[in-house]
C-alpha cells in the first residue's frame, strides 16, 4: 500500500513558521538541514506510521500520534531536532498530519478542538 500525505492548514503554517525562524536565527544553510530532517521524519512515518518513537496520544483524539523530528536526525544533519509531529492514519490509510509542534508545547494546549481534521 502506497500511503499518502495530507498536511492540515495549520502544519503547513506550522512548518513555514519553524523554517522562517530557523533561517533568521541560524542562517539558510541550517534551514536547508532542518527542512532535510523534517522531509526524513515525514518519509519515515509514510513507510511506518507505527515505527519506534512514535507513541498515542489518545488525549487529542482517537487515533492520535507523536513522533519527535529527534528519531529521524540520522537521516539528516541536525544534532537535535526540536519539534514533534501530531498525527494519524486517515480512514484512507494516508498520513495526515495535524501540526508540527515544538517539543516545549503542549500538545493537547495548541493542537485545539480536534486537530486530527485536516
Amino acid at each position: 500500500m502506497t500511503r499518502r500525505l495530507r498536511l492540515s492548514v495549520a502544519a503547513q503554517a506550522d512548518i513555514v513558521s519553524l523554517l522562517r525562524w530557523t533561517e533568521e536565527h541560524f542562517g539558510a544553510a541550517v534551514r536547508v538541514r532542518y527542512r532535510g530532517v523534517l522531509s526524513a521524519a515525514l518519509a519515515d512515518l509514510l513507510a511506518d506510521p507505527a515505527r519506534p518513537g512514535s507513541r498515542s496520544c489518545d488525549e487529542l483524539g482517537d487515533g492520535a500520534r507523536l513522533y519527535h523530528l529527534r528519531h529521524s536526525r540520522r537521516r539528516a544533519e541536525v544534532a537535535r531536532p526540536r519539534h514533534v509531529l501530531v498525527y494519524r492514519i486517515d480512514a484512507d490509510g494516508n498520513l495526515a498530519v495535524a501540526r508540527v509542534l515544538h517539543d516545549a508545547m503542549d500538545p493537547a494546549r495548541h493542537a485545539g478542538g480536534d486537530p486530527l481534521e485536516a
